[in-house]
């Protein structure tokens, strides 16, 4: 049960628009627990990334909402604070370095927080040039690096860029492109060499299975590719599953990072991992622990090495868990944002009812 005896904070959002929420400064409980640590009353958040003070940031994609923050930090007052500033997050859609509409999030070792922005606003064609990577500094603000994806990698009607991962050692990207309307695929990015490659296109791997999905007890019409991606402890191999779908695989990495591999090859290097719930978000935090979401059950699961699931929480106050994000201190974020209620999977009505929640599950000390 989510437990809400904390202290509530007025939050305001910044650039003009009212969006109310309370924020819970939230207090350590027993492992398996779930604490509210924000109500979110205007807009559906998706990603979320923590900094390695803490600090939690979220993105917030234009799907049909007004969106006047679509990446921000959310300050201990309670506030939600654009990020880097006001101006990156003003929409302009003849403005492709502003954000567009972003999802995956992630921070590197040098606390530079990466975000993707897939520019499918409202799910129509991105912009040309709008489909990026772009990294800031959370200390700072400053930019660090940005990536524009050419349209051969990301096409601009078709790709629908979703989550990533960040290989340290080696400085790469691995990124699921779900698609729309075209072939899934993984997306990896060489950020010395500023290049980046489709890897798997088209692969059986990252493909909608034939499944039935049910949420909060509906059959929920979705076929979608990849989505959830997670890196293994030691930036070995690389997990996914499609959204659609009930296999986990993974690869070698250094597979993903040959650029003049063949497809072909590739392919057959891709493993079969085992069977796992409908999920959105996957995460392998430091000590190899594998977490994913399980969005038929509202709960947040935990994959054995051998292969064992076992539930970490479960509430029917978890709607549609999505991203995953963890910073070592034996805390779980996860963004809970009833994607399953909007008119796009009823009918054209939109059933969905804010505040939308972010939480945080008590993973235990075995976490780093």
């Amino acid at each position: 049960m989510v437990k809400t005896t904390m202290r509530k904070f007025t939050l305001l959002v910044l650039g003009g628009m009212s969006a109310l929420a309370s924020f819970q400064a939230a207090q350590a409980q027993s492992y398996g627990r779930t604490e509210l640590v924000a109500s979110i009353s205007r807009n559906m958040p998706a990603g979320v990334a923590v900094s390695q003070s803490g600090e939690v940031y979220l993105s917030f994609p234009r799907w049909g909402d007004v969106v006047p923050i679509a990446v921000g930090r959310l300050a201990s007052s309670g506030e939600i604070i654009p990020f880097p500033n006001a101006e990156m997050n003003r929409f302009d859609p003849a403005n492709p370095a502003g954000w567009h509409s972003t999802l995956g999030m992630k921070f590197d070792a040098q606390d530079n927080l990466w975000v993707l922005d897939n520019a499918r606003v409202e799910f129509q064609p991105a912009a040309k040039g709008a489909i990026k990577l772009v990294a800031y500094s959370a200390q700072t603000g400053q930019l660090t690096h940005a990536f524009t994806f050419p349209e051969k990698i990301a096409h601009p009607g078709t790709s629908f860029l979703n989550d990533l991962v960040i290989d340290e050692k080696r400085k790469f990207i691995y990124i699921s492109d779900m698609s729309a309307g075209g072939q899934s695929a993984l997306i990896v990015y060489d950020i010395t060499a500023q290049k980046a490659w489709r890897a798997l296109d088209g692969h059986r791997s990252v493909m909608p299975e034939k499944v039935a999905v049910f949420v909060e007890r509906n059959a929920i019409n979705i076929n979608a590719g990849i989505d959830g991606i997670a890196l293994d402890a030691n930036e070995e191999y690389v997990y996914w599953k499609a959204l659609s779908g009930r296999t986990l695989y993974r690869i070698g990495a250094r597979y993903l990072r040959d650029s003049q591999l063949p497809d072909s090859e590739r392919q057959k290097k891709v493993e079969t991992v085992g069977d796992t719930p409908i999920a959105d978000g996957l995460l392998i935090d430091g000590a190899g622990n594998f977490y994913l979401t399980d969005l038929e059950h509202s709960a947040v699961i935990k994959r054995q090495r051998d292969g064992v699931l076992s539930i970490v929480s479960a509430d029917e106050k978890i709607i549609w868990p999505d991203s995953l994000a963890a910073r070592g201190d034996g805390w779980l974020y996860v963004v809970s944002n009833q994607i399953n209620r909007m008119k796009s999977f009823n009918q054209g009505n939109d059933r969905r009812s804010p505040p939308y929640s972010l939480l945080r599950v008590w993973i235990g000390n075995e976490a780093r």
